[in-house]
């Protein structure tokens, strides 16, 4: 479909199959009385002009398939040119009803086919019509084109929805009936969020409790994998670090509150992608130092770390560390004795980090 504009007369240019059309004026130049034309419709048949759903006039197309009015519309305004017998459609296919948060129910229904659909009214209440619990619901709200509709401050109880579809003839059918089940939860999860940092993944959460909790479980998965139980922790948490987790991999988290039955009430999922590491080596501390200090240095990947202690002239002092370490950031400490056992004297020293084929050295001051 298009339109146009020109000196306050509303053009619209549509082929009238179904019998009825109707558009929204956007232009804010407009001020009543405009004049609406249709093209396209069916030549000599008699149609409805509405406005905003009102009856404006019974006009006849000419021959040529023309329809005109004055409509008195105004920017805003829906103007609707049907014929007078148009039928109510068909209901719409509801497709889903269900909860997420506390109190709120959500409908989902597929579009309409038939072009002549303007709208949908959503509709429910505590009583099944469909189940002949009462004859109309208690409630409806126009959803205008949208095909999802989210209902709030529902108390608890069954409620049950059914959907309707809006052309000019009226409203269609009811659609199926669908129920849902509002729960007063005791224990709600206001807030849970996971971040990924250098300390592992930090998980924090906050809880709106009416009865005791006795503690919390966290739950994780890596992928698809499936989840498993990594931490229980007291009444009073509010965080847990997962400093386990692998870097350059995502993991999702679920952390359950248990009260005093043992039953569980768990947060929605939260997920969240460690970066990658590569291989460091840190600087020592302290620096200058006496007598230990501390070598930090970081894996990319598990394998065998050579960590040495030479002296300027390249002659070994000190064999640190050698074994197989995981993953991960990591740390040794050096006493300042030589493979002997001996206290080295005051001076630079070099000291390396062997993984693989890739060696890295760094320098530090041994003062006495």
């Amino acid at each position: 479909m298009d339109r146009f504009v020109l000196r306050g007369r509303v053009r619209h240019r549509a082929a009238l199959a179904a019998f009825s059309t109707s558009f929204v004026l956007v232009n804010t130049a407009l001020a009543a009385p405009t004049r609406v034309y249709v093209f396209g419709a069916k030549p000599n048949a008699t149609f409805e002009v509405r406005k905003n759903s009102g009856f404006v006039a019974t006009v006849t197309a000419t021959p040529f398939g023309t329809v005109s009015a004055d409509a008195d519309a105004v920017s805003g305004d829906r103007v609707e040119v049907t014929a007078p017998d148009l039928a109510p459609p068909v209901p719409p296919l509801f497709a889903s009803l269900a909860t997420n948060d506390a109190g709120c129910a959500t409908a989902a229904w597929l579009p309409s086919g038939d072009p002549s659909v303007m709208g949908y009214v959503v509709s429910f209440g505590t009583q099944s019509v469909a189940g002949g619990g009462a004859p109309a619901y208690e409630q409806s709200v126009d959803a205008g084109t949208s095909t999802l509709h989210t209902e709030c401050s529902l108390t608890p109880g069954t409620y049950y929805f059914a959907v309707r579809a809006r052309n000019a003839g009226g409203l269609s059918a009811y659609s199926i009936e669908r129920s849902v089940v509002i729960q007063t939860l005791a224990v709600l999860f206001s807030m849970f969020e996971a971040t990924a940092g250098e300390d592992g993944v930090r998980l924090s959460w906050r809880v709106e409790a009416d009865e005791v909790v006795q503690g919390y479980r966290v739950y994780r998965s890596e992928g698809a994998a499936p989840e498993v139980r990594i931490a229980d922790l007291n009444a009073g948490a509010e965080s847990y670090v997962d400093a386990s987790a692998r870097a350059g991999s995502s993991f999702t988290y679920i952390v359950a509150a248990v009260n005093e039955a043992g039953d569980e009430v768990r947060s929605v999922p939260a997920s969240v992608t460690t970066p990658t590491l590569a291989l460091s080596l840190g600087q020592n501390y302290p620096n200058p130092f006496n007598p230990t200090t501390k070598i930090p240095f970081t894996l990319e990947s598990e394998g065998r770390v050579l960590i040495r202690v030479f002296d300027v002239r390249g002659a070994r002092v000190a064999t640190i560390f050698d074994g197989t370490l995981g993953q991960g950031r990591h740390s040794v400490e050096w006493s300042g004795k030589d493979d002997a056992g001996r206290p080295v004297a005051s001076g630079l020293y070099l000291y390396t980090l062997t993984t693989g084929k890739r060696t890295m050295s760094k320098k530090m001051v041994m003062v006495k």
